[in-house]
């Protein structure tokens, strides 16, 4: 999994995005830049705010802990099936 975001006061327009590919997209590390990680899903954030990407970011390591809903919305197969399992 990764969750790539950027800088609130960067954002023009607000989105979350999420991305899965069964392959698995690499990414680097965010702990260890040297070393890489095949994320299977990728939550992207866009918030211009603050406070609202670090309540994103809360929630998210909620759904990160459950591997049951991970496996869900690896496995979704529509927009709708993953906003409900997010919810």
């Amino acid at each position: 999994m990764a969750i790539p975001h950027t800088d609130a006061d960067t954002i023009k327009s607000e989105f979350v995005a999420v991305i899965t590919n069964q392959e698995g997209i690499p990414f680097k590390r965010m702990d260890d830049p040297n070393q890489d990680v095949s994320a299977k899903i990728i939550f992207v954030l866009a918030l211009n705010q603050p406070h609202a990407q670090l309540e994103m970011l809360q929630a998210l390591m909620g759904v990160i802990q459950d591997t049951s809903v991970l496996n869900q919305i690896q496995n979704a197969t529509s927009v709708d099936e993953i906003k409900e399992l997010l919810k």
